[in-house]
């Protein structure tokens, strides 16, 4: 990296401290780097000298970082985020596009893999031939999520896979082999962590949160009342977000998605919907 703004913007991975504001204004000539990082304790320069090391080794391994002062930094990102930090990834990161965010349980019913399988695959091929630009986002997670990775595979429309760790530290493991075809297919991996950034629980909010930010919809295939899917869904309606919910039986699997709908939240029934859904909200 040659923009010493990039490395300071590392500095978030470590420390929240740096606003957009203070990034585009920093007077670099006056103030210096070296200046900036003393003003941490040892510590955290040692784990920045870390990060940066696993930073510079992802670069050369293929990845890409995109940090808050370059111009192609997700707006929605430095609106929400007061110490927004660098996003890394590998592949074709695209923002441009419509972005389907597909969100469910990591059980699923099989009626639920069964709809995956036959109306999304089905919707997105119709999207496709009326020449409306689809990128799918889920979080790569076992069921739904790397369910409909496979179903835009399969529609030969790209995909972007949100990941709740570090790009050197997938998780779950099995994802390893689906990212490379998730790439290799014109879409991509991207996380908001360090690259060498382990699992933890609060990852998963974080990474969530992400997802819906750059959504354009979110589509919920099913949910537990207690879930990371209904975390998601709430983060959507919080946001603003346009939402919509595929119609349950009435069991314990799917009373979270049940509870939207009672809500207010609406329906996916069948490609048909979820077609004129995306087709109103992008024109």
């Amino acid at each position: 990296m040659t923009d010493i703004k990039n490395f300071i913007s590392i500095l978030n991975w470590i420390d929240s401290r740096f606003t957009v504001e203070d990034l585009e204004t920093l007077k670099l000539e006056q103030v210096g780097f070296e200046k900036i990082l003393g003003k941490f304790t040892k510590s955290k320069k040692n784990e920045f000298e870390k990060v940066y090391s696993s930073v510079e080794k992802s670069l050369q391994n293929g990845y890409n970082i995109l940090c808050v002062t370059d111009k192609k930094y997700p707006e929605d990102l430095k609106r929400v985020f007061k110490h927004p930090v660098p996003l890394m990834y590998k592949g074709e990161f695209k923002l441009n596009q419509f972005n389907l965010g597909v969100v469910g349980s990591r059980r699923p019913q099989s009626t639920t893999n069964e709809w995956l399988n036959s109306e999304l695959l089905e919707a997105l091929a119709v999207l496709q031939n009326n020449n409306v630009k689809v990128n799918v986002f889920s979080g790569g997670a076992y069921g739904v999520d790397q369910m409909s990775h496979k179903v835009a595979l399969l529609s030969n429309i790209p995909t972007t896979c949100f990941l709740p760790t570090g790009v050197n530290t997938y998780y779950p493991r099995s994802l390893v082999p689906l990212a490379e075809q998730i790439i290799n297919n014109g879409g991509a991996v991207v996380s908001s962590f360090p690259p060498n950034f382990p699992i933890y629980k609060s990852n998963f909010y974080f990474r969530n949160k992400i997802l819906v930010i750059l959504s354009n919809l979110i589509f919920i295939a099913e949910a537990r009342r207690r879930s990371g899917t209904i975390m998601t869904a709430n983060m959507a309606v919080s946001s603003g977000k346009s939402i919509v919910v595929l119609p349950q039986a009435p069991v314990k699997n799917c009373l979270g998605s049940l509870d939207l709908i009672n809500s207010g939240i609406p329906i996916i029934r069948c490609k048909k919907d979820l077609v004129c859904t995306v087709k109103e909200l992008n024109f």
